[in-house]
């Protein structure tokens, strides 16, 4: 038996034993009162016990109760043939709208209907109650939650957190120029990645560049120069999903990785 199923055993045994010897010495209203009271206080140690433990059905926790600090990962699959549909959010529905690629139109529509999913399973958030708002960096923020979005062919990426936090997703490929790895990496870092064999240099590169995309977007600024971005003391986690038969790497910059938990392969049509 885990070790908080003993705890929650303990407290619970220790209720009903309470409950027989504090009724016993109860001689008044006011002290049976005060018994009831002592008693409701250990079951909802238990309650809180017992939330603390499930697990969802990827083998991460479930969703946190309020308060906890928690940095989850939403990773889906772009929906092949369901239609656009509409949006809470007005200003969100006009710029996509005003995407003429249909292509990028569904990424910016479905990534957003992920976002909504992952803010209301979190951390229990209506989209129709929250007051997006576009910044001058160019991304989305609320002021219930901090959030970072991402989309690539095939691939959406939302992660949902309290605190600052940054998201990228790219399918593993081949780059289509040396010189990509050059614009990416610092001196150091190039150094140490052209000692890689080549069949490890594709996924290294990808690593890289979700990593420090994801720090840029956690820090919410508005001009990246990737060379710049120096890893080394970053704090983020990177991870690897598969969709579609293909393989995508994500990265997650955060102040607490160890918090991060992964909710991949949802079926977008499956939520209203």
């Amino acid at each position: 038996m885990p070790g908080s199923e003993k705890c929650a055993c303990v407290l619970i045994f220790v209720g009903i034993y309470g409950t027989i010897d504090l009724c016993l010495k109860a001689v008044s209203r006011t002290a049976f009162l005060s018994a009831v009271s002592e008693i409701i206080c250990l079951r909802r140690k238990c309650e809180i016990m017992k939330i603390s433990d499930v697990k969802s059905s990827n083998g991460d926790m479930s969703p946190a109760i309020s308060g906890a600090p928690v940095v989850d990962v939403y990773i889906a699959e772009l929906p092949k043939d369901e239609p656009i549909g509409m949006l809470e959010c007005r200003a969100r529905a006009d710029e996509i709208a005003s995407v003429r690629n249909e292509k990028v139109k569904r990424e910016k529509y479905f990534v957003w209907k992920l976002l909504c999913y992952a803010l209301e399973h979190s951390f229990s958030l209506a989209a129709e109650k929250l007051d997006f708002k576009k910044e001058s960096f160019g991304g989305w923020s609320v002021s219930d939650a901090v959030f970072s979005i991402s989309h690539s062919e095939k691939a959406l990426a939302v992660a949902v957190s309290r605190d600052a936090v940054g998201i990228d997703i790219e399918r593993v490929h081949t780059p289509r120029s040396e010189k990509m790895s050059r614009y990416i990496m610092s001196d150091a870092e190039l150094t140490a990645f052209l000692s890689l064999p080549d069949r490890e240099q594709k996924e290294r590169l990808i690593e890289i560049w979700t990593a420090k995309e994801a720090v840029f977007k956690s820090k919410r600024e508005e001009s990246f120069i990737p060379s710049k971005t120096d890893l080394s003391t970053a704090s983020f986690k990177s991870g690897r999903v598969s969709l579609d038969g293909e393989q995508y790497i994500w990265s997650v910059a955060t102040a607490t990785p160890e918090r991060i938990r992964v909710f991949d392969n949802i079926d977008l049509t499956k939520i209203k």
